[in-house]
């Protein structure tokens, strides 16, 4: 880890708990009152999505046509499948994955590659958020099981949005943010690795995970990085014919939380906000490879507060733009920000304070074409 700021903050994690707000710095944060949903802009609007159980939709994903999202239920539920136009929600997962589904990912071919534990561990339901398996549930959605790739998941999945491309990237990793207070010996001392495979399909259409490899190790970025994990992949035009030339990734505490590219080719890293000691974490990419959107909080922290969706820019600037304001409303926040494929849509989900890192409380879209 580089840089006294995240030396400090990540000894701090490592010794302190509960988690401790150390220093803010947006002063309209949590300044005021009511719900945000009271005073959207004309550009953001809720989804109206009903499901039964109470389930609330979270962590969406685009079709590749852009015309419809799957999302979660639940941090650990079903994958349900959303129509733009006609407004009708169908469960794509309850027949097959009992156990729930942690993520669920577009392939360019309609497949959906899945992250979803094999059962749930009823001693320990919480900790089943690491420890995922890869799946492939296949086109038409819903019709037959999802096939198991034989590969453990640590949170994000990364799928190539570039036509023809079957890349994924997932992580592996003994850290468990949930096991108190061992996740802190683990944040030290445990594994954190991101590969890189493709799959592949036979004659019967079965898909299987070919070409694994090692892509990243969290001290690749630094000696005390605590977990690294996959977000997005980029193309540039470099006129190499790999359409998938850089993997966006997160460096947890690293100088705070990094926003940081491999090279595909060549293992090079880079950091593309050194200046920034505030919590970033990179969730979806411009198709275009422009930019990327970023979990933000402008607070010098142990753990991050409610959240918000900023621009970071990819050209090496380091420049951020701020999207969202939900976190000027107290107990409210934005996150888990996706493109469309024409660029032109976000979806993205409410955050509240009272639950857990990383739940949703629906959906909504913004507009960025207005």
């Amino acid at each position: 880890m580089a840089g006294g700021i995240g030396t400090m903050v990540m000894l701090m994690v490592l010794t302190s708990w509960p988690p401790v707000r150390l220093l803010s710095f947006d002063p309209d944060k949590a300044s005021k009152g009511g719900s945000v949903l009271d005073h959207l802009p004309a550009h953001i609007r809720p989804l109206a999505i009903d499901l039964p159980g109470g389930g609330v939709p979270m962590r969406a994903d685009w079709s590749p046509g852009g015309d419809r999202l799957v999302f979660l239920d639940a941090p650990i539920g079903d994958v349900w499948e959303y129509d733009l136009d006609s407004g009708v929600a169908r469960n794509l997962t309850e027949a097959f994955l009992p156990g729930g589904v942690l993520r669920a990912h577009h392939l360019t071919n309609g497949d959906l590659v899945l992250c979803a534990p094999l059962q749930r561990n009823r001693q320990d339901p919480e900790g089943d958020r690491f420890a995922g398996r890869l799946w492939v549930l296949s086109a038409p959605l819903g019709s037959r099981a999802p096939v198991g790739l034989d590969a453990p998941c640590w949170e994000g999945i990364a799928v190539s949005k570039q036509p023809g491309s079957t890349r994924i990237a997932w992580n592996e990793a003994s850290i468990d943010f949930t096991a108190v207070p061992q996740v802190f010996g683990e944040a030290l001392f445990g594994e954190s690795r991101i590969f890189t495979g493709r799959i592949v399909y036979d004659h019967a259409g079965r898909p299987a995970l070919v070409d694994r490899r090692v892509v990243v190790d969290k001290t690749d970025v630094g000696v005390i990085t605590p977990a690294v994990e996959a977000q997005d992949f980029r193309r540039i035009d470099d006129g190499d014919p790999n359409v998938d030339d850089e993997l966006i990734f997160s460096a947890y505490f690293h100088n705070g939380g990094q926003v940081m590219g491999v090279d595909l080719d060549t293992g090079a890293i880079t950091d593309y906000a050194p200046a920034s000691h505030f919590y970033e974490e990179a969730e979806g990419i411009d198709p275009a490879g422009r930019y990327v959107l970023v979990e933000r909080d402008l607070a010098i922290v142990l753990f991050p507060g409610e959240l918000d969706i900023w621009r970071l820019a990819l050209d090496g600037s380091g420049s951020f733009e701020r999207l969202t304001t939900f976190n000027h409303y107290a107990g409210y926040g934005a996150t888990n920000p996706v493109v469309s494929p024409d660029g032109n849509s976000i979806a993205f989900q409410l955050e509240k304070a009272d639950s857990e890192h990383g739940q949703g409380h629906g959906l909504l879209l913004f507009d960025l074409a207005r």
